[in-house]
């Protein structure tokens, strides 16, 4: 069966959680379907099929998380682009009336070069992981953009917003959320008439180089070449499972703010490169089953290292720091550096 593949991925997902962690439930459905009246043979059925659903998530538990985690990376990977062509009926007076909607207005900081529009909005957080989620939104107006513009820009949007840190508190938190860090972003919007030839050849490249992990801070900056009809900001989201990234806040601005809720992906072409060792075309049972026979593999291999080494010992090799402790073994990441060893205490497995 040549389907579906990795790059249908909400397909993948839906097979993956639609049809076989939830097929308790459909075998309840069909059952009814076929006038099978007799309630013990429903509920027989039904506790048959939870419990290998449950089997089947223990013993394939990291091959499941593998596998999302790829989904999602393709997912992100392909709905991004170097670059968007801006529609023939976008005006950026109406990008500037959407934006003044947003948060609260805030007078600019005097720096060398103002803004001419700054907001800025706090929200709740909505789990234990931050006390808070500050977001700001910074726009500049240019007629040539060239690096030195650029980094005057940039340097003005920063300092703009760091001065906008806790303006007030977020209400509804306990404590263990004021005693979490800040989730912030900002977005720096440009207007260009114009960019220069050889600054706008590498401008992808230059928005990426922003600051934060990402996660926990991001800074965004978008540009806009009204005179090439594009639009350029790093776009590619990060996966998550329980924190929502302060970069995809960013993206989900720009996306709702400038371009009204939806990103023009059919008319932009320009794509990044793709995964490097994840193929697209590949079949998802195929991809599952590789998968899973890598998992057990690398399983031997580390169970046949730790059987190899002395109680207490310890090997720091390939990044990793691998302890033998009684019959048990531990696999710690490590990073070295010429005058000391420093290791981040974060357990990947016992075996």
């Amino acid at each position: 069966m040549g389907f579906p593949r990795l790059k249908n991925y909400r397909l993948c997902f839906f097979v993956i959680w639609g049809c076989i962690a939830a097929s308790p439930f459909y075998s309840m459905v069909i059952l009814n379907l076929l006038g099978v009246i007799n309630s013990k043979i429903i509920v027989l059925v039904f506790i048959a099929l939870s419990v290998w659903v449950i089997v089947w998530l223990c013993r394939d538990f990291f091959v499941l998380l593998y596998t999302n985690a790829t989904l999602s990376r393709l997912h992100c990977r392909d709905t991004a682009r170097r670059s968007f062509v801006l529609p023939p009926s976008f005006l950026f007076e109406q990008a500037e009336r959407r934006l003044s909607l947003f948060g609260r207005k805030c007078e600019p900081w005097a720096a060398s070069t103002r803004p001419t529009m700054l907001r800025y909005k706090l929200s709740s957080p909505l789990t234990v992981y931050t006390s808070g989620i500050e977001k700001v939104v910074a726009v500049y107006h240019t007629d040539c953009l060239d690096a030195e513009k650029y980094r005057v820009i940039v340097d003005s949007a920063q300092a703009n917003s760091s001065r906008l840190i806790r303006r007030k508190k977020p209400i509804f938190t306990d404590g263990q959320q004021k005693s979490s860090p800040l989730n912030r972003v900002t977005v720096a919007v440009v207007c260009a008439e114009r960019v220069e030839v050889e600054f706008g050849r590498g401008l992808f490249e230059t928005v990426c180089k922003s600051n934060g992990d990402g996660l926990g801070t991001a800074f965004i900056p978008c540009v806009l070449d009204m005179e090439r009809r594009v639009c350029v900001f790093d776009c590619e989201r990060i996966p998550f499972v329980s924190i929502y990234p302060a970069k995809n806040r960013g993206i989900r601005i720009v996306r709702r703010y400038i371009f009204g809720g939806r990103l023009p992906l059919a008319s932009s072409p320009d794509r990044l490169e793709p995964l490097e060792g994840v193929d697209p075309e590949q079949i998802l049972y195929s991809f599952w089953r590789e998968t899973k026979r890598e998992t057990v593999l690398q399983a031997r291999e580390l169970k046949a290292r730790f059987c190899g080494m002395d109680d207490g010992s310890i090997v720091l090799e390939d990044g990793f720091a691998f302890l033998k402790w009684r019959e048990s073994g531990i696999m710690l990441p490590c990073e070295q550096d010429e005058t000391r060893r420093v290791a981040e205490i974060s357990v990947s497995g016992w075996f």
